[in-house]
Formats: C-alpha cells, structure tokens, sequence
C-alpha cells in the first residue's frame, strides 16, 4: 500500500479518503472541491464542515455523510 499523507495543516480528510481509495491527495482534492450541492454527493461521504481561523491558522471539522 501506497500511503497518502495530508499536504495541508487541515487535510486529514482528504489523505484519509486518498489512502482508502487508493488515490492520490490531489485527485481526492479536487473531487471534493467540485461537489455543489447536497444533490451532487454520493450516498456516502468524508464532509469538511465548521471551518474557522483563529489567529491566522485555518481549522477544519470532519464528517461522514450518509444519505438515508
């Protein structure tokens, strides 16, 4: 196994996807990116929610999203 590492301060998310996905950091970025609407996402998926800065530093929260 290949083992994607987070290249942001706050992309645990995304390297944990890339690494469950086998794809790289990027290729999992930029699908994330791309979603516009709760329509768009799959049933299932990795969702960075509650973002803030705080004394210059950006934060993140992770979550799973299901579609029931």
């Amino acid at each position: 196994m290949t083992v994607i590492i987070q290249e942001e301060t706050t992309g645990c998310g995304i390297a944990s996807v890339a690494n469950i996905v086998d794809q790289s950091y990027a290729e999992v970025k930029a699908k994330a990116n791309a979603f516009k609407s709760w329509e768009a996402l799959p049933d299932i998926a990795l969702l960075s929610i509650k973002y803030h800065e705080k004394n210059g530093l950006l934060f993140w929260h992770w979550v799973v999203f299901k579609r029931e």
